[in-house]
């Protein structure tokens, strides 16, 4: 019932929706720079194939004057013309950008983890609170119909995995539409042509992970139970 789990797992987010929406905000943040990062970088990559192909005319011009008997003076104001350079205060200065881009990008990572750790966490502490009190309700009939391994899981290991989906997986999913949104839109200001040739192997990945999803959603259901049996027989 994933609609109804959601539903009950909502409840209990909402009373830290404003740290949601400020681990939201800094997610998008640091998200648009990592993004932002290859973009920057290529403009210190250009100055170098720059300054590459400068080099390289420069030893062609030189070369064919030599081979093509051209007149010595000429020949020599040649071999005392500057010859190209990188410019690598505009390159440092690049990478200073990029460093800086990418610390800021990683402090904002930090901080979003360490909201979505708290709000895991206090999420985690009321559900285990309720189930305390669920417990406490409980008849002894159901104790006598079940191991007090299968209970034990259900308290354990059950809510580990929703403070690990909450702290953990919540943030990586958002982190990865906004990255595979960013990386699309640079992709296509850099060269429509070719982010249609990498677009074509989407449909397939997709198609891949659903089939591999299907089961191992069936699986995992199966893990908990036999931990849940696991525990009780221990």
């Amino acid at each position: 019932d994933f609609s109804g789990t959601v539903k009950r797992l909502s409840l209990y987010i909402m009373p830290q929706k404003n740290r949601l929406l400020a681990a939201g905000l800094l997610s998008i943040a640091s998200t648009v720079i990592y993004v932002v990062g290859p973009k920057v970088m290529g403009k210190a990559t250009t100055k170098l194939a720059e300054g590459v192909l400068a080099k390289y005319a420069y030893y062609m011009q030189l070369y064919s004057a030599i081979h093509n008997n051209m007149p010595l003076a000429y020949i020599n104001q040649l071999r005392h013309r500057p010859i190209p350079s990188f410019d690598f205060g505009y390159i440092g200065r690049i990478l200073l950008i990029m460093i800086l881009l990418y610390i800021i990008s990683a402090l904002l990572r930090y901080a979003t983890a360490y909201i979505m750790a708290s709000v895991s966490q206090e999420t985690v502490f009321q559900m285990r609170n309720d189930v305390k009190d669920k417990l406490d309700r409980l008849p002894l009939s159901y104790f006598d119909q079940r191991t007090h391994g299968e209970v034990l899981s259900r308290v354990t290991n059950d809510m580990d995995n929703i403070a690990t989906t909450l702290q953990q997986s919540l943030t990586q999913l958002l982190t990865s539409l906004l990255t595979v949104v960013g990386i699309l839109i640079m992709m296509l200001s850099i060269s429509p042509l070719m982010t249609l040739i990498a677009l074509f192997t989407l449909p397939a990945s997709s198609m891949f992970t659903a089939v591999i999803t299907r089961y191992s959603q069936r699986f995992f259901l199966q893990q908990q139970i036999c931990i849940g049996e696991l525990n009780g027989h221990i």
